[in-house]
């Protein structure tokens, strides 16, 4: 049961193929390169997308208060500053990570094959599960949550095997 619902998660992860090449291919070029730059890019990326989820939710708040909106200025002015520093880091390191021309030939063509290739599990590999999944947690109300290692996460049911 919770074999099957782990193959069931990973290929509705896998329809969202292009979210999830982002962390493969960071750890690619690290792989064929020895270098944190793109480790770095990837970093950096999650980090602005969590800080820009953080900024739309204090706008959200400053809108509805009754209160002092300087406050929320202050904080928004300098989440935003945040956001400007790690655009320049970002810059910086994507201009690392684009450096070797034989690494980015290399890490495009491993990012070909795995376009190409079919990523629906029908059946549960152990290996495959081991290198791509960080964590499942099976939650109380049948269900689990898989998290790969990139940081992505999903939910799936548990269901009872049906007796024939």
């Amino acid at each position: 049961m919770l074999h099957e619902a782990v193959c069931r998660c990973l290929s509705k992860m896998m329809e969202n193929c292009g979210e999830l090449l982002t962390p493969i291919q960071s750890n690619l070029s690290y792989a064929v390169s020895g270098s944190n730059s793109a480790l770095d890019v990837f970093s950096i990326e999650k980090q602005m997308n969590a800080l820009k989820v953080d900024i739309q939710q204090m706008t959200e708040l400053a809108t509805r208060t009754e209160g002092d909106p300087e406050r929320y200025e202050i904080e928004l002015k300098k989440m935003f500053d945040q956001l400007v520093i790690l655009r320049g880091k970002l810059d910086f390191a994507k201009s690392q990570a684009s450096q070797s021309d034989s690494v980015n030939a290399e890490v495009a063509r491993i990012m070909d094959i795995l376009k190409q290739t079919d990523m629906s599990f029908t059946e549960f590999d152990d290996v495959t599960v081991r290198r791509l999944i960080e964590c499942i947690q099976v939650c109380g109300n049948q269900k689990i949550i898989v998290t790969l290692k990139g940081g992505y996460q999903a939910e799936e049911e548990l269901r009872s095997k049906e007796v024939a």
